[in-house]
């Protein structure tokens, strides 16, 4: 697996040239997370995960107040950033599942496009095939128990049909939130489909 954090804007405490907008977090306000055990700037099986992950996850809440969360997965998938050398060199795979997991308490007001664009965008980062990307939002969901601010993401997690999870994220536990992820997770696999 790979496995890497992005922030919803061009993250000031990153390392020097990756402080960009989709740009896998290597560093923290707490310190040097990456590169990682295989050299790269996402995690691999070759990581303690729990223990990378909690450090590129320490991003704070202090950026800037127009957050860009599609904008940000978009950039971290659709290759800005993974020309040999860049700051996401590598990390999505040809013959891998692309699994998206967006936790925000905000709604996305500020990235380009729509629903639309970002799906279409992610689904040609796995060659049009659809099938092959799991998305899990946890936001305000129409409807839901946190108020329904993210109405868009939760449009865009809609169009990927029974690879699409969505969850409150007011609620106190996210364990069975991710159990049910990955029971998505797992039949996506078993149907991945090659390009």
């Amino acid at each position: 697996f790979h496995v890497g954090v992005v922030t919803t804007d061009a993250y000031s405490q990153n390392t020097p040239g990756c402080n960009q907008l989709g740009a896998l977090v290597t560093k923290t306000g707490q310190g040097n997370c990456g590169p990682y055990a295989e050299g790269f700037n996402f995690m691999t099986e070759a990581d303690n995960l729990a223990q990378a992950f909690a450090c590129a996850g320490l991003v704070g809440a202090s950026g800037s107040a127009s957050e860009r969360q599609m904008e940000a997965m978009m950039r971290a998938v659709d290759g800005t950033h993974g020309m040999m050398g860049g700051c996401n060199y590598q990390f999505v795979r040809e013959d891998a599942l692309l699994v998206i997991i967006i936790i925000t308490d905000e709604p996305d007001n500020a990235s380009v496009g729509g629903p639309i664009d970002w799906y279409n965008t992610v689904v040609a980062a796995k060659f049009g095939i659809p099938e092959n990307i799991v998305v899990v939002s946890i936001i305000n969901t129409p409807n839901g128990q946190c108020g329904s601010n993210a109405v868009d993401i939760a449009a865009f997690t809609n169009m990927f049909g029974i690879n699409g999870y969505m969850s409150d994220i007011c609620l106190q536990n996210f364990g069975p939130i991710f159990d049910q992820a990955i029971a998505i997770i797992d039949v996506a696999c078993d149907n991945y489909l090659q390009n």
